[in-house]
């Protein structure tokens, strides 16, 4: 499970993710070029539900992808900025 909450968002949204068992965690923003605007290295987790509050007031409006990317999986999701 990995989505964002509201999308699309203004300046922040709150993205959630699930892990189904522990693992090293690394989360990050790109644009929909390719380039990396962000990353949230969370390290180790247990499995579960987590999130994390994005600040994209400083980008520009546009689509951007969510990387995860756990142990040896990765997992993408589309987010839209509205500026």
């Amino acid at each position: 499970m990995l989505t964002n909450q509201p999308n699309p968002f203004i300046d922040q949204t709150e993205i959630t993710y699930k892990i189904p068992e522990s693992g090293n965690v690394v989360i990050n923003i790109s644009s929909i070029h390719g380039e990396i605007v962000a990353t949230y290295n969370q390290g180790n987790q247990d499995a579960g539900i987590y999130s994390i509050l994005f600040d994209g007031s400083n980008l520009l409006g546009g689509v951007y992808v969510i990387d995860l990317i756990f142990e040896n999986e990765r997992v993408q999701s589309i987010m839209i900025l509205i500026k």
